[in-house]
């Protein structure tokens, strides 16, 4: 099996196009795979939320994903690993977590998709919460 490795930068540009539609639809941050999408969501009063949606942002269940693993990697060194399960509506994996209020803090997410484990560490300065509105406008993700 291979092991895909994604990080994202604080530093970003905006790269916009016109088939995409990279708008967080839950309060999060976009970002995509192949022809899927993943918004990763990080509540003020704590907690993981994840939705799905294909290549159009149309809703996909959660399930089309078996299994998704969180750990949040707080700037002091403690990695708090969250235990996701699927909503009662089937629309996203959600987990309890101390809330998030450092914008240094890491969120490891793996999931296997195509036969793929993909791996995403997502600061959570990239969060909506975290941006200022006019810098949101100058954001998307960098591979490295």
């Amino acid at each position: 099996m291979n092991r895909l490795i994604l990080s994202f930068t604080v530093t970003f540009m905006f790269s916009a196009y016109a088939h995409e539609d990279h708008s967080s639809r839950h309060g999060g941050f976009v970002m995509m795979f192949l022809e899927l999408h993943l918004e990763l969501v990080l509540p003020k009063e704590g907690g993981v939320e994840i939705f799905y949606s294909d290549e159009m942002r149309r809703d996909i269940p959660a399930s089309v994903i078996p299994d998704v693993t969180v750990a949040v990697q707080r700037s002091n060194g403690y990695e708090e690993k969250i235990e996701m399960s699927l909503s009662d509506q089937g629309d996203r994996w959600t987990g309890a977590s101390s809330p998030i209020i450092d914008p240094t803090t890491i969120v490891r997410v793996e999931f296997l998709w195509q036969g793929d484990l993909i791996t995403l560490d997502v600061p959570a300065s990239v969060m909506p919460r975290f941006v200022k509105a006019h810098d949101m406008t100058k954001m998307s993700a960098r591979v490295l």
